[in-house]
């Protein structure tokens, strides 16, 4: 993090094997989470997947201002279906199941 946001640093957590959580309040009571991500890949078992995801969704249920979630997904989002709007027609390949989720 930058020397001009170090003290600006509520929290952060890097317990977790995957996921990284740093708490930076931005303005006033505004508080930006920034989540960043390792997933498994698809051969890791689906014990472990589960349990990110689930580690994911309790880092996301902390309350803050406002949220970035980035990081590697190990996904392959492919091109979108007719049904969905958020998923391009520009995507590359074709999806796998992490691409589902």
């Amino acid at each position: 993090i930058g020397k001009e946001w170090a003290d600006k640093v509520v929290s952060s957590n890097e317990t977790l094997p995957r996921i990284g959580v740093l708490n930076v309040q931005i303005s006033g009571k505004a508080i930006l989470k920034i989540i960043q991500t390792y997933a498994p890949t698809s051969t890791n078992d689906d014990d472990e997947i589960e349990e990110f995801y689930r580690e994911l969704e309790a880092a996301l249920a902390q309350k803050s201002t406002y949220t970035i979630v980035m990081g590697d997904f190990n996904a392959k989002v492919g091109k979108g279906r007719q049904d969905e709007n958020y998923v391009g027609k520009f995507g590359l390949g074709e999806r796998n199941e992490r691409g589902e989720r």
